[in-house]
């Protein structure tokens, strides 16, 4: 069984952090609320799946710079971006370290609460793929050499003859190393060894980057008039915000 998500709420307004415990309690969703983003960054451990509510800026350690921490330490809580009054280069900065939304105060509950749902949907879907591939870096831990560069022809669409000749060896010890590959992968269908092969070879970061303008990524703010946007990224930026 694994352990409840949290919403960790980071704000030095009190009663930021109270609104979002509110409304947490009220949907039955455990939070934790700081009013300190060292304090946060101090007991936070990393084990705790869930999302991050934070302000983007605070004394000590802005928002900003809490996503910056979780980066580099490559723990995969997604993060809720909020703030008074966003900026072009705070915002396109923000969703560069992967904030999937980024809220303007104030902000409506139901805006919150639609984004919270979005940021654990995403972190459920981050713990499933860290176990699954948990799970499958120990079952490739037991192949051979061999049968390591096996898989990866066969991921590459080779076929059991084109990776004999590539070898220098007899079809048949192919497809006796191909046997074996599916009885210590646990798979029963050529399909699903690909498949495997395929998930392997993906990088293995839970922070990889993402389209800057990808699904389920949103901005919902009212930029500054006087901000300008001084880079491609910021007119992608430009082009996704949207207003109510």
């Amino acid at each position: 069984m694994h352990p409840e998500p949290t919403v960790f709420v980071v704000d030095e307004d009190a009663s930021i952090c109270e609104l979002v415990v509110d409304l947490c309690r009220t949907l039955d969703v455990r939070c934790e609320a700081y009013t300190s983003g060292l304090t946060f960054l101090d007991e936070y451990d990393g084990s705790s799946d869930g999302c991050l509510v934070v302000e983007a800026r605070m004394m000590g350690a802005s928002g900003l710079q809490i996503q910056r921490r979780l980066v580099s330490e490559k723990i995969p809580l997604p993060v809720i971006v909020m703030t008074e009054r966003a900026n072009i280069p705070m915002v396109v900065a923000a969703m560069r370290n992967g904030a999937i939304e980024f809220l303007e105060k104030p902000f409506r509950q139901h805006r919150m609460w639609e984004a919270i749902q979005e940021a654990l949907r995403l972190g459920r879907e981050r713990s499933r793929m860290r176990r699954r591939r948990k799970e499958l870096n120990r079952l490739l831990d037991n192949l051979t050499a061999r049968e390591q560069e096996v898989l990866q022809m066969l991921r590459t669409g080779k076929a059991n003859r084109g990776i004999a000749e590539k070898m220098g060896v007899c079809v048949r010890t192919i497809e006796m190393h191909r046997a074996k590959l599916m009885t210590k992968l646990e798979v029963r269908t050529l399909p699903h060894l690909v498949m495997v092969a395929e998930l392997a070879a993906e990088p293995s970061s839970d922070n990889e980057k993402v389209s800057l303008v990808g699904p389920g990524r949103h901005i919902h703010s009212r930029i500054d008039p006087g901000d300008s946007y001084g880079t491609p990224a910021d007119s992608l930026v430009k082009a996704k915000f949207m207003t109510e």
